[in-house]
């Protein structure tokens, strides 16, 4: 496995619904779309769902399945159910077409985040409407590689759950008081496989610090550096990971729930890049468990990892 392949897969443990999905998502009223967008890479995105939108109001399948890259993947959050590739999803556009004739689409775009120069992630909903006057709303977050040939998607994930409101009392007047669990000395062990992980705040108390060693055997493949803090200018948890190779990730931190979802961006010493999201549950105070997902690095989809349980050490 290439090394970035192999850290992406490792350090899940580091980056890290909830609503019950269908409901939540379909009974959440439509927002307004954010602001037109300013850069280039953008405006292509909003132009590519209007297409994509007349392609599917136009019942249009060979188009719709051309917005897709070949090893595109569709995922229904609320079901866990999946479609793979470009020709399963356009064999499910035609059986949906088939099905439920006149089906109508709108989307609004809530945000774009360009998390890469070849990687784009879209935030929205969407509005499909039947022919006897029926209508279903749902969340979606979309994720676009930029190809030879223009901005394919590949991956959609739909009925994701809703960000929370901020929070009031002690979390409001330090809302990085919400992850003073990580706080202690933590590891995972899978085969000979281990990752140890200490986490303390820094003097001050505007970070939590991660520290981190990756070994197989007795061999420490990767060691680095992790900081947590609170973005007061956005609103939102956000981190930062530098490892020995050069490698740098940033992540932002979401509570759903439970859970914390943490999505996350890195760029390799070799100019590569990579992106995934993590769940992390809390499971007693001395455990909890990540699961990783939507894992793209280059361009290339990887498939989602086995849940992780990390353990508290003893001091």
């Amino acid at each position: 496995m290439k090394l970035k392949h192999w850290f992406f897969a490792s350090l899940s443990l580091l980056f890290t619904s909830s609503l019950s999905g269908q409901e939540a998502a379909t009974t959440a009223p439509i927002q307004e779309s954010q602001p037109a967008p300013t850069t280039e890479s953008a405006q292509a995105i909003q132009r590519l769902v209007k297409d994509y939108v007349t392609a599917f109001n136009a019942a249009n399948v060979e188009e719709l399945a051309s917005f897709w890259a070949i090893d595109g993947i569709f995922v229904d959050h609320a079901t866990g159910d999946e479609v793979k590739g470009r020709e399963a999803l356009a064999e499910s556009f035609r059986e949906t077409f088939e099905l439920h004739p006149g089906l109508k689409l709108e989307c609004s775009t809530q945000a774009i985040r360009e998390t890469s120069p070849r990687e784009i992630v879209e935030d929205g909903q969407a509005i499909v409407t039947r022919a006897d006057g029926t209508v279903s709303r749902t969340l979606y977050q979309v994720q676009y590689v930029k190809k030879d040939t223009g901005w394919q998607i590949v991956r959609v994930t739909d009925n994701v759950s809703p960000s929370q409101p901020a929070s009031s009392g002690p979390a409001a007047a330090d809302p990085l008081s919400q992850l003073d669990w990580l706080q202690g000395e933590w590891q995972d062990k899978a085969g000979d496989s281990t990752i140890r992980m200490s986490c303390q705040r820094t003097r001050g108390g505007k970070f939590l610090s991660r520290k981190y060693t990756v070994t197989i055997g007795e061999d420490v493949r990767s060691s680095g550096l992790q900081l947590i803090s609170w973005d007061a200018a956005s609103q939102q948890i956000r981190s930062y990971l530098f490892d020995e190779e050069g490698t740098v990730v940033q992540a932002t931190w979401t509570k759903d729930g439970d859970q914390w979802r943490i999505e996350s961006v890195g760029t390799f010493g070799d100019g590569g890049q990579g992106s995934s999201t993590s769940i992390v549950t809390p499971l007693d105070e001395a455990s909890y468990r990540v699961e990783k997902v939507k894992r793209v690095i280059d361009g290339q989809i990887l498939p989602n990892l086995e849940p992780a349980i990390v353990v508290r050490q003893p001091e």
